[in-house]
């Protein structure tokens, strides 16, 4: 990872998916890193379509013992069928969500904006997209890499996932370290990081 969330990327084609993966660690089991790799593929995810959404989805679903919020179901960038009565209100049939979360029952979806989604052109696209599923009952928070670039902002957007499902607060000083520890680790190599020290509760 440790990607600019704000510099252009190019799309490319996945050369693998997590259960080609899994297939080849099942083939080498004796391997040196193969129970690390296992380990690791409990939070990746297929179908990212940025370096970003990935680090999203590794914060969001990464245990709280590691920073993380705990979330089991995510998954990223799922088609959703336009019910018929809202063909009018979009140019698409279908939709996508950088990641659906789901937490006893309850959906929301994570949008990720880096520096492109301020285009004019974008931001009217985005603003399109976010009405239909709203009206398709889906409620939607939004990062940004201001959030991921500070440790008070990244805390509060965590705060703001976890209160909107409904999960508990994690307050403790031991986490909010670990927390900013795993954000650090998503940006290790962002030039513009601003780091702040104090921890928020």
């Amino acid at each position: 990872m440790g990607l600019n969330p704000d510099d252009p990327y190019t799309d490319q084609p996945a050369t693998a998916s997590k259960n080609e993966i899994v297939d080849l660690l099942d083939r080498h089991p004796g391997k040196p890193g193969a129970t690390r790799a296992r380990l690791a593929l409990r939070h990746i995810y297929d179908h990212s379509a940025s370096p970003m959404e990935t680090a999203s989805a590794i914060a969001l679903s990464l245990p709280t013992s590691e920073g993380g919020v705990d979330i089991r179901g995510v998954e990223l960038n799922k088609p959703l069928e336009i019910p018929k009565r809202l063909w009018h209100c979009a140019k698409a049939r279908t939709l996508k969500i950088d990641a659906l979360v789901t937490y006893k029952r309850r959906e929301l979806g994570i949008e990720y904006k880096g520096g492109f989604h301020d285009e004019a052109e974008r931001k009217g696209a985005d603003a399109e997209r976010e009405a239909v599923l709203a009206q398709m009952g889906y409620r939607i928070v939004t990062l940004t890499s201001t959030q991921f670039a500070s440790q008070l902002a990244f805390h509060r957007a965590m705060n703001n996932i976890r209160e909107a499902l409904g999960m508990p607060r994690c307050v403790d000083a031991e986490y909010q370290r670990k927390q900013n520890e795993l954000r650090k680790a998503l940006i290790r190599n962002w030039r513009s990081a601003q780091d702040e020290d104090a921890p928020s509760k």
